[in-house]
C-alpha cells in the first residue's frame, strides 16, 4: 500500500498499480508485505491500529497472501504475539483464504507460530552463505514446531549467491 485515505483505508501505489490491484486474471496468485507496526521496512503504511480495515481492504483486493513484518512495532513478546494475533483474526474474519506469514525474525516465535499465523520466520535476514547455513540449524532444531498447516520460515532466498559459484546450485537444493 502506498498510503491511507483520511478514513484510514490504504489504498495501492498508482504507479505500481495504473489499474488496481488486478493480477488473478493472469492465473497469478496475489501477495503483499505489511508491518504490524506503524509503518513497514520501506516506510509505507503498517497495520498498528488498523488491523481490521486493512485485513477487509486486503480481502477486497483478492489478496492470497499476506507478509506481516516488524521493522517500526515493540519488540517484546506480549506485543508481537498479541499485534499478531489481532491481525490474524482480522484476516479470518474477512472469510477470504489468505495465507498469513508473520516476519520477527526470532525463533522464539516458532512454538506459538502455529496459533498466529501459516508461517512464521524463524531468523534474521541473511545475504550471506553463513547466514544461510545459520538458518538451517535454527531452522532444524525447530522441526518439531512445523507441519500441515505452519511452518517454520527460514528465509533462506535471501541469499546473495553467484550464478556461476558452486554455492549457487547448494543453496537451490537445501
Amino acid at each position: 500500500a502506498k498510503g491511507r485515505y483520511t478514513n484510514g483505508t490504504v489504498y495501492a501505489d498508482p504507479n505500481t498499480f495504473p489499474n488496481g490491484m488486478k493480477v488473478h486474471s493472469k492465473g497469478l496468485k496475489f501477495g503483499i508485505y505489511t508491518d504490524r507496526g506503524t509503518k513497514t521496512c520501506g516506510g509505507r503504511p503498517g497495520t498498528q491500529d488498523h488491523e481490521e480495515i486493512d485485513a477487509k481492504t486486503y480481502a477486497e483486493w483478492g489478496i492470497d497472501y499476506v507478509k506481516e513484518d516488524s521493522c517500526n512495532a515493540p519488540g517484546d513478546h506480549e506485543s508481537a504475539f498479541a499485534q499478531y494475533a489481532k491481525f490474524r483474526d482480522a484476516l479470518n474474519e474477512t472469510g477470504r483464504l489468505i495465507y498469513y506469514s508473520l516476519c520477527g525474525w526470532n525463533e522464539w516465535y516458532a512454538p506459538i507460530g502455529y496459533s498466529l499465523a501459516n508461517s512464521w520466520r524463524i531468523g534474521p535476514d541473511d545475504t550471506n552463505w553463513g547466514g544461510i547455513l545459520r538458518n538451517i540449524d535454527i531452522n532444524a532444531k525447530l522441526t518439531p514446531y512445523a507441519g500441515p498447516g505452519g511452518w517454520n520460515d527460514p528465509c533462506l532466498l535471501l541469499g546473495n549467491t553467484h550464478q556461476n559459484s558452486p554455492r549457487y546450485d547448494d543453496f537451490y537444493f537445501l
